[in-house]
């Protein structure tokens, strides 16, 4: 969960947007996990209103509890 929620900060603030235009499997080889983790974890993040889930991507609604997770 740390790890996924510092690589979204990372590369929101790098792409200078909170639309983040990767998919899970993307984002899992980037911080050498397993989609299903990956998937697991954002739909917690979704539950928690840290982040939204759209096809082929992930947007940050909440950067506060994102950061909290550090």
């Amino acid at each position: 969960e740390q790890r996924l929620a510092e690589f979204l900060l990372d590369e929101a603030g790098r792409c200078h947007s909170d639309q983040i235009n990767m998919t899970q499997e993307q984002i899992a080889r980037a911080i050498g996990s397993a989609r299903e983790a990956v998937s697991r974890t954002l739909k917690q993040m979704v539950q928690e209103g840290s982040v939204e889930l759209f096809r082929g991507g992930v947007k940050i609604l909440n950067r506060r509890k994102l950061y909290q997770k550090l």
